[in-house]
């Protein structure tokens, strides 16, 4: 049973879903055509505003709204990592996986929408 399981999870997950390495707010915003409707890693600053997130990096201009699809929204991970946060003054380095929308919203260069938090830092 433990193998059809298995064998079910595997043909499931795509292969590269995502690449190992997290990659930047930078990154993305060099090139949003290569990260655009596709899953990846993401490390960067998340500041917490009264309605919203936005994801930056120091090392450039520009930012990404934060966005939570319908799960993410709902899960006890992401409430925590938000409690943390709103701790250290709405601001701390995360690393998320989710999915990037270049169009711009409000005062931000694209959308990231979460997906779900893979790692936290202060």
């Amino acid at each position: 049973m433990l193998v059809v399981l298995l064998g079910l999870w595997v043909l499931h997950t795509p292969v590269n879903a995502y690449p190992s390495r997290p990659v930047s707010v930078c990154d993305v915003l060099d090139n949003p055509a290569q990260y655009g409707k596709r899953q990846f890693v993401l490390a960067a600053d998340l500041v917490l505003g009264p309605h919203h997130g936005v994801l930056i990096d120091d090392r450039c201009r520009g930012a990404l709204k934060l966005v939570m699809n319908d799960k993410a929204g709902k899960g006890a991970q992401v409430a925590a990592v938000m409690g943390r946060l709103y701790a250290h003054h709405a601001r701390g380095h995360v690393t998320l996986i989710g999915t990037f929308d270049k169009t711009p919203a409000d005062t931000a260069d694209g959308i990231f929408v979460l997906d779900h938090v893979s790692d936290t830092h202060k």
